[in-house]
């Protein structure tokens, strides 16, 4: 009996570790059944559903701390280009820490698709993040894949990351993507 349950939890952690990715700052897990992708300086992911838009944009991490609602907006520019509209308005930010990150994130939008956009900033860089969707359902599947991540810290003391180096962004997403569509 001792060996079936020391196989399984064996199973269990290594499916749990191989499910994982890793890109610049933050480790993931994609969503089960989602198509994932890299363009550019991305990581893209899809939802399987051809019938309703749902992409995640992942935007590799930079070299530059994030600490103003001018700051994001000016990078929003350069990420979204013209394709979606945002509130240029630094009030229409919102903005959070959690876990020692600060966050923004603002809410435009693209055609028939609701826009989100958010930066993550440790203490010495940021990822972004960058949400398309036309239903609930993707709005879901994207507050569990928050649920996910795991941000280092940006401490120097040692170069190579580990557990407690990471830590995991909170349950509740800064301008957290539920409002009713």
């Amino acid at each position: 009996m001792k060996n079936y349950i020391l196989a399984a939890l064996i199973t269990f952690i290594c499916g749990n570790l191989q499910a994982q990715s890793k890109f610049g700052i933050l480790t993931f897990t994609p969503p089960s059944n989602w198509s994932v992708g890299k363009q550019k300086d991305a990581i893209v992911l899809e939802s399987n559903n051809k019938e309703s838009v749902c992409r995640i944009s992942i935007f590799a991490s930079e070299p530059v701390v994030i600490n103003s609602e001018i700051q994001f907006l000016k990078i929003l520019r350069s990420k979204t280009g013209s394709t979606a509209n945002f509130d240029n308005n630094p009030t229409s930010v919102k903005r959070s820490v959690l876990n020692n990150n600060i966050c923004f994130g603002i809410k435009g939008s693209n055609g028939n698709a609701t826009v989100y956009f958010y930066s993550y900033t440790n203490s010495n860089q940021t990822f972004f993040i960058q949400l398309n969707t036309n239903n609930k359902e993707c709005l879901l599947e994207f507050n569990n894949f928050w649920k996910s991540f795991l941000i280092e810290s940006g401490e120097e003391e040692n170069s190579q990351p580990t557990l407690t180096r990471r830590k995991k962004a909170s349950a509740a997403a800064p301008a957290a993507p539920a409002p009713a569509m």
